[in-house]
């Protein structure tokens, strides 16, 4: 979930990005990088403009972010080298408790969930955005345990999965070990590399059989490079999600019966 840091932290994360010395196509800041929003901070605009400018690179960046709506979304912004945004996408799955409280005015008498001070609302649309011709879907956080949603995008055409997170909550507990697993099985699930950024879980670079390429030590203050090969087109999995499981689940429980049918035929026959 997104949290609030100071400009200290976001400049960090400039700092370490300053060290790449060639030009890429894309550039990954984490989940909650940012102090605040660029569309309406130019000076924090501009630092992330000019590292677009300097690699050439489409630079993805996460943000909380108030429409004119009023309201407030867990978003991801995309820029291109010229500054223009090419790309957004709200956070469609908000973990209850952590970025809205559900029934807040029924539990107001709850004091510690007035640590929680403001509630995000869900994103409605999914919108992939183009990184040298190739269509790639940014999710945020937790998103990448649901494997519905991520074959919704690969249906929409995504080439490549994009996971920006922040994995503070989980310090040093195998959860945050646990929630890059999740990202390498939707990577085997869909045959689509995916590229995990994390403040402090695991940064990597997974390739589209789900097998790890790179990836960083949790905690490790470190710029993580590396490169993936797109693809396009469906996997059974994508075309058929969770129905094939419960159709080799079902094929697993009549196979194993007819195993037991036939044991206990060959028993009365020896007996007999």
């Amino acid at each position: 979930a997104s949290s609030a840091i100071g400009p200290a932290e976001t400049q960090a994360h400039f700092d370490l990005a300053k060290g790449l010395e060639k030009n890429f196509d894309l550039i990954v800041l984490p989940e909650s990088a940012l102090y605040d929003d660029p569309q309406v901070n130019p000076e924090l605009q501009a630092q992330i403009v000019s590292l677009a400018e300097k690699h050439n690179a489409v630079v993805l960046v996460n943000t909380r972010h108030y429409r004119a709506n009023g309201k407030l979304y867990n978003t991801n912004f995309a820029y291109d080298p010229r500054g223009e945004v090419i790309g957004r996408y709200s956070k469609s799955h908000l973990v209850p408790f952590g970025e809205y409280v559900p029934w807040r005015s029924a539990l107001s008498f709850i004091g510690p969930l007035r640590q929680i001070p403001y509630d995000f609302s869900p994103g409605t649309r999914r919108q992939t955005f183009l990184v040298d011709g190739h269509e790639v879907a940014g999710l945020i956080c937790y998103e990448s345990a649901y494997p519905g949603l991520v074959g919704d995008f690969v249906r929409d055409g995504a080439e490549a999965i994009v996971v920006s997170t922040s994995d503070r909550s989980y310090r040093r507990s195998n959860m945050a070990e646990a929630h890059f697993a999740q990202a390498q099985m939707r990577a085997a699930e869909n045959a689509r590399p995916v590229l995990q950024a994390s403040i402090s879980g695991v940064t990597g670079v997974i390739d589209s059989t789900g097998s790890v390429k790179a990836r960083s030590e949790l905690f490790e203050n470190t710029v993580l490079t590396g490169s993936i090969n797109t693809y396009t087109g469906d996997t059974p999995y994508v075309r058929w999600g969770d129905w094939l499981l419960l159709g080799a689940g079902l094929g697993l429980i009549g196979a194993a019966l007819l195993v037991v049918r036939s044991g206990r035929r060959d028993k009365i026959q020896s007996s007999t």
